[in-house]
């Protein structure tokens, strides 16, 4: 074809316009290639600095500087690299700046920027100073919006690493003023050393990561032998040994720990943990601790407190309005002196040469003597209900084998308590003792400066033989005890709040066997007595006894007290003052059987709780004396009369004195059955 054939460009067809869009997607591709391209042979970081300080000063209101260079990558995620930063505090801070670093590197998806709260997948910081700070009015530095107030303004962090820096959080409010210094070391692990005082408790802990990216990454894989974090170190008088690893980012959760921890007292711990944490004996911790979103859950391996071992779970959550602590414990042993510190009472000392489990304890308090000069045996000191409104428990507790020095009876021990809004319940409570049980419940209420009780027990199949120490000579083998008691009173301590208590007290007991020398002794029948030394003690058939003692402001009364056996009917009479810890009570032992060389006379069982005193009826035994005294004068073998008791003692109406008593009455002590007969 010829040139001439060629027809001229102005004469061709112009394309479509669908023809030309078409065109352009076609090469749309190749250009976005070429800028991209231009754009990364050309682009220089340092153009975003100026963009970044202006846009972070506006949406917080804090100065940010980037005097260094600027770098980053075109990764997916990309990541930013800063050095040479520094980012204020807010005014109120008395710490400058929140942030200054000689390199700070971070990694985040810009799909995650558009999330509530923002996520950046990965903080690395260098040369770091990190200034952390609380205010009034639950106020963070560590959150961006312009008033340091929306929890949701602080960004979370999936992966944190600090290299060579030092964290600082202070908040004078809790007298908290934290330093936390971290440094790497050779083999790639890091060291982190704390320091200062939480909630005003001295901190001091160092502790080595193994391998600081898996530390701060993922959590180690199951099954890891070798721990990604260990430390040691003193929190108070507590002295901690950890190893584990630790979750995800900066925050705890995701942590597992096993930990051994022991000091002197666990109630050192109440302002850390701002909880109702009670008082302990000397501690020795052995526990797995796993931190969770809003909880730490607990594993107890078998730990010793003071004589006692525990072992069980408990999970402490945060969330909500109120920190919520629910745990199952067991015991075996349980040493019941060490629930003294509960109810404040001084921590036992342990035996002299042995050890304190906890280590670096201080001895406990004496408890100041009263005027008289007798020791009190009621414990006085205040009950600790600080943190009662904050805090909600739910604590099981089951003893399977008790020590108790063989001052009680006491097999197994079990109660329940919880603590809901303030009001402290304890239901059930069941503790197996002398060979009986004993079921109850008690409360306690926050009623302004006081504590408002309301209590009640059960007796059932208690017997005296256990409750009360034997000799060869004199050994009891008593029917089953059974009694109740309802006591409710008002105080800041135990002393208190018995000190002013009503209620009653009864108890119960039907036919059994008692020592004839016992008998005697308290009736101070010396011939009878006598016969029982030389010849061979024998027992008594115990007809009943029965106890119904009303407790009025803190005065325990003996209404109806009685001890009636084949051979001597005794009645007891007088009260305990619960408020001064002293007691006058009298028995008055009458025989129903002929005896010579007799001087019985009332007994009076005197004095304070602590310090007792048995005497005899210095009037009625010095009548006798005076007879004796006369009619020897007259005639040695008229000498004799005075001493000779003829009995006349009746047996008294059990079943009307347990009748009265379940009916929460009963005859006064001392009172006699219409008839005169004696009651088979």
């Amino acid at each position: 074809m010829s040139a001439a054939s060629v027809p001229p460009a102005a004469t061709r067809p112009k394309p479509s316009p669908a023809r030309r869009i078409l065109l352009a997607l076609m090469y749309l591709p190749l250009a976005l290639v070429g800028v991209a391209l231009l754009l990364a042979l050309l682009f220089e970081w340092n153009w975003l600095r100026r963009p970044i300080e202006r846009y972070v000063a506006s949406t917080t209101g804090r100065q940010l500087v980037l005097a260094g260079d600027m770098s980053g990558s075109w990764s997916l995620p990309p990541t930013l690299v800063f050095r040479d930063v520094r980012y204020a505090n807010p005014d109120w801070a008395t710490q400058p700046n929140l942030l200054e670093a000689e390199e700070i590197a971070i990694t985040i998806s810009p799909w995650a920027l558009l999330r509530s709260p923002r996520v950046i997948e990965a903080v690395e910081i260098r040369g770091a100073r990190v200034g952390l700070e609380t205010g009034t009015e639950d106020r963070r530095s560590w959150r961006f919006d312009t008033t340091q107030s929306d929890p949701a303004s602080a960004p979370v962090l999936r992966r944190l690493l600090i290299e060579r820096g030092e964290v600082r959080y202070l908040d004078q409010a809790s007298q908290t003023d934290i330093l936390a210094r971290v440094g790497s070391r050779d083999e790639g692990s890091t060291a982190i050393d704390i320091h200062g005082r939480a909630r005003g408790t001295p901190v001091a802990v160092a502790m080595v990561t193994v391998g600081a990216t898996e530390v701060f990454g993922a959590a180690t894989a199951p099954g890891t032998v070798a721990p990604a974090l260990r430390g040691k170190g003193t929190i108070g008088d507590a002295r901690i040994d950890f190893s584990g690893h630790l979750g995800p980012g900066y925050a705890a959760n995701g942590t597992r720990l096993k930990l051994v921890a022991s000091g002197p007292d666990l109630a050192a711990f109440r302002p850390l943990a701002r909880a109702a944490i009670p008082g302990t004996p000397p501690y020795r911790i052995d526990a797995d601790v796993a931190v969770e979103q809003d909880k730490v859950g607990v594993v107890l391996r078998p730990s010793s407190f003071g004589a006692s071992r525990l072992q069980g779970k408990m999970e402490v959550a945060y969330g909500g309005e109120r920190v919520g602590v629910v745990g199952r414990f067991s015991a075996d042993p349980l040493d019941f002196a060490d629930l003294g510190p509960l109810i404040g009472v001084a921590a036992k000392e342990p035996a002299k040469g042995a050890r304190r489990s906890g280590g670096g304890a201080t001895a406990p308090g004496k408890r100041p003597a009263p005027a008289d000069g007798a020791a009190r045996i009621l414990p006085a000191t205040p009950i600790d209900t600080a943190f009662w409104p904050n805090v909600d428990l739910d604590l099981g507790l089951a003893a399977t084998r008790v020590v108790n020095d063989g001052r009680w009876a006491i097999d197994t021990f079990e109660f329940r308590t919880r603590l809901d809004r303030g009001t402290l319940t304890v239901s059930p409570l069941s503790v197996s003792i002398a060979g009986g049980k004993i079921d109850g419940s008690f409360s306690l209420a926050r009623n302004g400066k006081a504590l408002t009780l309301k209590s009640q027990a059960r007796f059932s199949g208690l017997r005296l033989s256990r409750l009360l120490p034997a000799t060869d000579r004199t050994e009891a083998s008593l029917g089953s005890i059974n009694g109740s008691f309802d006591l409710s009173g008002e105080g800041n301590s135990i002393a208190t709040i018995l000190g002013g208590a009503n209620g009653r007290l009864a108890l119960m007991t039907g036919s059994g066997q008692i020592s004839n020398l016992l008998l005697e002794l308290v009736g101070l029948d010396g011939g009878e007595a006598l016969r029982f030394l030389i010849g061979g003690d024998r027992r008594s058939r115990l007809r009943c006894a029965v106890a119904s003692l009303p407790v009025r402001a803190g005065v325990v009364s003996a209404e109806a007290v009685v001890i009636d056996t084949d051979d001597t009917l005794i009645a007891i009479t007088g009260s305990a003052n619960l408020r001064n810890e002293q007691f006058d009570f009298t028995m008055h032992p009458q025989p129903k059987d002929w005896s010579l060389f007799s001087v019985r006379s009332p007994i009076h069982l005197r004095g304070s709780f602590s310090q007792p005193a048995i005497s005899v009826d210095a009037k009625s035994l010095g009548l006798r004396a005076a007879g004796v005294i006369l009619l020897g004068l007259i005639n040695p073998l008229a000498a004799l009369i005075p001493l000779i008791e003829t009995g006349g003692g009746k047996d008294a109406d059990c079943g009307e004195l347990m009748a009265g008593v379940k009916a929460g009455g009963g005859r006064k002590a001392g009172d006699r059955p219409a008839s005169g007969k004696r009651e088979q």
